[in-house]
């Protein structure tokens, strides 16, 4: 769908009601993803076209700027884990950090080479921070196909800093890597994921 909606909610008794709606808006193309910050005071809206980024307040919510992309293949953003003012976006076998208040981009043009396992046939599919923050843990795929084989490739956080030019993986996990299906999520300090 292309339409975005942010609610402000509270409890009435046993049940959720809508207070206020905070934020309503059409992006006229369909939405990929969606990433709010710690405190719900921004909110990333993304498309395969632009990635907008919204100021949320009760008294109005409003965009507060827009990039657009004239080509983009398999992209996931992400808060840093041990940066929550920074994004994480990762396209092919790059990564990129911006500040989350005005989506600057703060890594070079270059940005963080993704080196080792990571070969630019693979798409990202997913990040996910891990292990109290200090370890992001992200699938790649050889397509875009749903059920092709993912591989799990895991990074310290504290590679990923505006002057970095390259990141590589943690060798320590490789053997648990090589048995992961799918990350499902975090539990607690625990990575849960779907064994091959």
């Amino acid at each position: 769908s292309s339409r975005t909606m942010a609610h402000k909610l509270t409890r009435n008794g046993i049940e959720w009601v809508v207070a206020a709606t905070l934020m309503d808006d059409r992006t006229g193309v369909a939405v990929d993803g969606l990433l709010s910050n710690t405190g719900c005071t921004r909110l990333l809206v993304c498309t395969a076209v632009n990635d907008t980024l919204w100021s949320v307040d009760p008294d109005g919510s409003k965009i507060l700027t827009t990039v657009t992309r004239e080509t983009r293949r398999r992209y996931r953003w992400s808060t840093h884990p041990t940066n929550l003012d920074q994004l994480i976006l990762v396209t092919e076998n790059v990564a990129h950090l911006y500040e989350w208040r005005s989506l600057t981009r703060l890594t070079q043009d270059s940005g963080i080479q993704l080196v080792g396992s990571v070969i630019p046939e693979l798409a990202i599919r997913s990040i996910v921070s891990c292990f109290d923050g200090n370890v992001i843990a992200s699938t790649f795929t050889n397509s875009e196909a749903s059920r092709s084989k993912s591989k799990l490739i895991l990074w310290n956080s504290s590679d990923f800093t505006p002057g970095a030019k390259a990141a590589a993986p943690i060798p320590d996990y490789q053997p648990l890597a090589d048995h992961v299906e799918h990350i499902i999520g975090i539990y607690g300090h625990r990575l849960v994921f779907l064994h091959q």
